[in-house]
């Protein structure tokens, strides 16, 4: 009966203590999803196969976990604060991870930040967000990572313009060896369609850590820039969206590395969809393309001209995996264009496809999708490694055919099951050089079977 008094009495003390403070509103939003894998020569999460490893034309096979937990305390529309938890993604049964989560991954903070309208502001609106945040630009293609800072949000006539600084990399507190990003961005409606602008420029100090091409070299100095252009409308019953995005880095080094002490690197991709209502389906195209390297060029003068995913990649999951979409199961899904290959070069291809969506039931939408994927590296491909009779990397360009169906289920409001299945038919850039035979190998085509549930809440 004490024991009970006593937590009683603890609990009122914390009810008045909380009742004190200013009145917020709460709310909780966020997703768990489960996701199962199988297929055969996939690129991730093992790396695209070779003749020498196990895992070459052998299946694959795992579950996953992931989930996040949004939490928003909103004290008036002027204020507000979110703090998002996330545990994983990871594989079921992860050795050391008592069945469950890989190491490290059990309990992350996503989120923490703070959004408030400045003051005497109201002629042009402008909020500032403060702290751990996304920087998303276009999906897919550019920056899509958290990390902490300070933007500035304001509201001029009809265009949304964005300002901001993010510290990417902490050094030593007492040297100039870190790493800051700056950039800005602004969205314009222009008729029946949103037009779209950013850059994000990175600052490296000496000896900042991160993003070497190189692993272990020191004494850094250099800079990034991304800039893109973006477009979403429709034109009449036809809708559009539209994305490029050039990115560029110049990376010095005070220690000597092979040729040269430099790197260099200049690359862009573009995207663009377009679809139209028939009947009950969606029918649609689209085309991307992402420069390539010259690995020769890359060899002799440390010179890059694919594109290459701005740093950190840490979103590749949620991109790329996270939702089935309809676009690649097997390529863009378990290789995608935007991380660097077998030859170390990121870009490097190019697509056409074609694709349909239908819903013949309220609870049923299916997607298809059928591309064709070639490959744009030059003096090499960007995932295979073949060779001539002189020992030479091969310069082929068919990476191949391939075809998708995804079949989205709304079991309830806020759950949803989706399975898909996708067939590549492999061309010759994605042949194998088989060191223990000497010859060349054609991989058996690879093949993939997805699915995830989504609670979302």
């Amino acid at each position: 009966m004490k024991k009970l008094l006593t937590l009683a009495a603890v609990a009122i003390l914390i009810l008045g203590l909380t009742t004190a403070s200013y009145a917020v509103e709460f709310r909780a939003n966020g997703f768990i999803k489960n996701f199962a894998t199988m297929g055969v020569n996939l690129g991730w999460p093992a790396g695209f196969p070779g003749p020498a490893s196990t895992a070459y034309n052998d299946s694959f096979a795992w579950n996953m976990i992931w989930t996040h937990l949004d939490l928003t305390l909103e004290a008036s529309e002027d204020l507000k604060g979110v703090i998002t938890f996330e545990a994983g993604p990871a594989d079921w049964g992860a050795a050391g991870s008592h069945g469950a989560w890989y190491p490290g991954f059990t309990a992350n903070v996503y989120q923490a930040f703070t959004d408030f309208k400045i003051p005497g502001t109201d002629a042009f609106p402008t909020r500032m967000v403060v702290g751990l945040q996304p920087w998303f630009f276009t999906s897919g293609l550019a920056i899509a990572e958290f990390g902490p800072g300070v933007r500035l949000n304001s509201t001029l006539g009809p265009a949304a313009v964005s300002v901001f600084w993010r510290k990417h990399e902490e050094g030593n507190e007492w040297r100039s060896d870190d790493m800051d990003s700056y950039g800005a961005s602004v969205n314009v409606p222009v008729g029946p369609v949103s037009i779209s602008a950013w850059e994000m420029y990175y600052k490296i100090r000496e000896d900042a850590a991160d993003d070497r091409t190189v692993v272990g070299v020191t004494g850094s100095t250099g800079f990034h820039s991304y800039t893109g252009l973006g477009m979403r409308g429709t034109f009449g019953p036809v809708g559009v969206t539209g994305d490029f995005v050039y990115g560029m880095r110049e990376v010095d080094y005070s220690t000597t590395v092979g040729v040269s002490d430099d790197e260099s690197v200049g690359g862009w991709v573009a995207r663009v969809d377009a679809s139209i209502p028939v009947g009950m389906f969606t029918v649609g195209g689209g085309f991307m393309y992402a420069t390539g390297d010259d690995l020769n060029d890359v060899a002799t003068k440390r010179e890059w001209s694919g594109y290459k995913y701005p740093i950190p990649a840490r979103n590749y999951f949620a991109l790329n995996v996270a939702t089935l979409g309809d676009v690649g199961l097997v390529y863009f899904k378990s290789y995608t264009m935007v991380f660097p290959g077998l030859t170390g070069t990121a870009g490097g291809d190019w697509y056409a496809r074609g694709f349909a969506r239908f819903k013949p039931l309220d609870w049923l939408t299916v997607s298809l999708n059928a591309m064709y994927i070639g490959d744009n590296v030059d003096n090499g491909d960007k995932l295979g490694d073949a060779r001539d009779a002189a020992g030479n990397l091969e310069d082929n360009s068919d990476i191949g055919i391939e075809v998708d169906v995804v079949a989205t289920i709304k079991i309830y409001d806020n759950l949803n099951y989706e399975i898909g299945a996708g067939y590549l038919s492999a061309g010759d850039a994605l042949d194998r050089w088989d060191a223990a035979t000497g010859t060349n190998d054609s991989p058996d085509d690879p093949w993939v079977i997805l699915s995830c549930l989504t609670y979302a809440f």
